[in-house]
């Protein structure tokens, strides 16, 4: 009676400690946001804003009276929003000849004051951005492009695509590894939990990708260390890793930069299209991805 006792115990122990291990995680996870307020909705030319009530995200892409062969689902970063930081970027694509869809997570810009910001309330609207993508332009070709912390989510919705069968290419700008690659208040924490649990690992989702991938960073990154994507690029079966300049927030192409991309992606483009994208990419000084 005393040994059933006994083992009940370990057992009921370690199912506690389990449970606060998951619960750390998660709380981890959400906590690595860091949303800013907006109080209106883009409203450039060139694209069309609608903002969701019941997902709570905001959606933006280019306006489908002209369609193109190639289309970009840009996943941002844990703060910022596409109306302020994030406007440059999304001018930057426009002299590329691509269809471009991106949106604030719930919990951002437009819907700061609604929700706070959940890991599985970002994916849900990465996966929606995805199917919205695939209805506007259904026989576009998707490139999946992400920076920092919207790295993660893209690799998760790429595994769901990888089992799906579907096509694609990715390209990472300034990708983490895992949770230690962060920058979250809850550093030492995270450094300890990620030894035991799941945290954010984007080795082990890379690992499952079998199309091609394109990784950007900068040694001079100040947030996330290149370090992080020559760990990727190692375990990735089928990826090329391309040195930039700049900082976390203000990465800097060169025409080198550009062309590589331009070629990976699959698109033609004239030099002045591409020194008027660099351009605009590299004025970007106030983008906080």
């Amino acid at each position: 009676m005393i040994k059933v006792f006994i083992v009940f115990l370990i057992v009921l122990v370690f199912a506690f400690l389990l449970f606060v291990l998951v619960y750390i995680q998660n709380k981890i996870r959400d906590e690595t946001f860091n949303p800013t307020k907006e109080s209106n909705l883009p409203s450039e030319s060139q694209i069309s804003a609608r903002y969701s009530v019941d997902t709570g995200y905001t959606i933006v892409k280019s306006k489908y009276d002209i369609s193109y062969d190639t289309t970009i689902i840009f996943c941002k970063g844990r703060q910022g929003t596409i109306r302020t930081e994030y406007r440059k970027i999304i001018k930057a694509f426009k002299y590329f000849p691509i269809n471009f869809i991106t949106c604030d997570y719930p919990g951002f810009g437009y819907d700061y004051d609604v929700r706070t910001p959940t890991y599985n309330d970002t994916m849900d609207s990465v996966i929606n951005m995805y199917n919205e993508a695939c209805d506007t332009w259904p026989n576009s070709k998707i490139i999946i492009w992400a920076h920092s912390l919207g790295t993660h989510f893209a690799l998760k919705l790429c595994t769901i695509l990888e089992d799906e069968g579907k096509h694609y290419k990715l390209i990472l700008l300034s990708p983490f590894s895992s949770a230690i690659g962060l920058k979250t208040d809850n550093r030492l924490i995270a450094e300890l939990i990620s030894t035991v649990v799941d945290i954010l690992d984007n080795i082990k989702l890379i690992q499952k990708i079998n199309s091609e991938v394109m990784i950007l960073h900068s040694p001079t990154d100040d947030l996330i260390p290149i370090s992080c994507s020559k760990d990727l690029d190692r375990e990735c079966k089928n990826s090329i890793l391309i040195k930039i300049s700049g900082a976390h927030s203000n990465p800097i192409f060169t025409i080198d930069n550009g062309n590589v991309i331009i070629n990976f992606i699959g698109i033609k483009c004239n030099n002045e299209d591409l020194l008027s994208f660099i351009r605009a990419v590299n004025s970007s000084k106030t983008l906080n991805f």
